[in-house]
């Protein structure tokens, strides 16, 4: 019973969380003059992606280097395979003309640079150095484009005090964090009471949980109609995981990858991210039918791990 309370409190401050960091961040942004789509892209991507930092670095430190690589190569896969698929379906995705242009091509190559980094067996200080710098000077073009785009006006009555905000996206984070944590042992304690394998909850219901709240906060963007903000979070996480994440792990300490092991979800995790960048540029969007091809691609991955 402990364990049924535990995954319905989880969930209920996933919605939690999800809500009021999406709200929050959005009045902010829109207070500071910056667009849904900088939001989402810098406050949201990156709030979103603590939990994936704070896993990687522990595993880390633990030894467990292949842990540390593939938190960051699934957490990129799930985010388009699995919260852009499952969101999609429920209502389909469009994107501003500078998320095609600049945000999607720069998502690819910087999968590709990754892979590239790690080719020769490690992920070393000097590849972590050139990803954290990577990720300063996109950081700076951010906000150097939010400064020529166009905001929606906002009354004055609309506009919520800089604390407020502030305390709003910190508990909203918390609620993120703390309501995955809290589905994910849930859940894991149910599926060992039936039996299910340590390599399949592992696989599964542990690589899921730090895409929880790119999950949850995606959901309610796209319930609130904030499309821009929900494809700048998942754009920028998937950034965010690479440059932040394994840049900074990598300058902490460096990360030996087993290349044969880790080349087939290299290879998924850029050809996920090609995917959704050939959907927004020749599709014009994520429509039901890609967000279904992309969920059940994410589907046939997990079953072949």
């Amino acid at each position: 019973m402990t364990d049924v309370l535990l995954v319905l409190g989880g969930v209920a401050l996933l919605y939690g969380g999800g809500e009021l960091l999406v709200r929050y961040a959005s009045g902010l942004g829109r207070a500071l003059g910056m667009s849904p789509l900088v939001v989402g892209l810098t406050i949201v991507s990156f709030g979103t992606s603590a939990p994936e930092l704070a896993s990687t670095l522990s595993a880390t430190m633990k030894g467990a280097p292949d842990i540390a690589i593939g938190n960051v190569v699934g957490s990129n896969i799930a985010n388009i395979g699995l919260v852009v698929g499952l969101v999609a379906l429920l209502r389909p995705l469009s994107a501003s003309g500078s998320l095609v242009r600049v945000d999607t091509p720069v998502m690819v190559a910087v999968c590709l640079v990754f892979v590239w980094a790690c080719f020769d067996g490690v992920l070393g200080r000097v590849d972590g150095g050139i990803l954290v710098t990577c990720l300063a000077l996109f950081i700076y073009s951010l906000f150097r484009r939010s400064k020529t785009e166009e905001v929606a006006p906002i009354e004055e009555d609309e506009i919520a005090p800089m604390w407020q905000s502030i305390l709003g996206i910190l508990a909203g984070l918390a609620g993120l964090m703390f309501g995955a944590e809290m589905l994910i042992d849930g859940a894991t304690t149910i599926a060992r009471n039936f039996g299910v394998s340590e390599r399949v909850i592992g696989l599964t219901l542990v690589a899921l949980g730090t895409s929880l709240p790119e999950l949850a906060s995606s959901l309610v963007a796209a319930f609130r109609e904030e499309v821009d903000l929900l494809m700048g979070n998942i754009i920028g996480s998937n950034i965010f995981n690479v440059l932040a994440v394994a840049g900074t792990t990598g300058l902490v300490q460096p990360i030996p990858v087993v290349w044969d092991v880790s080349a087939r979800d290299m290879a998924v995790m850029v050809g996920f991210a090609c995917a959704i960048w050939f959907g927004l540029q020749v599709r014009g969007g994520v429509k039901r039918l890609e967000g279904g091809a992309l969920t059940l691609a994410y589907a046939v991955y997990m079953v072949m791990l």
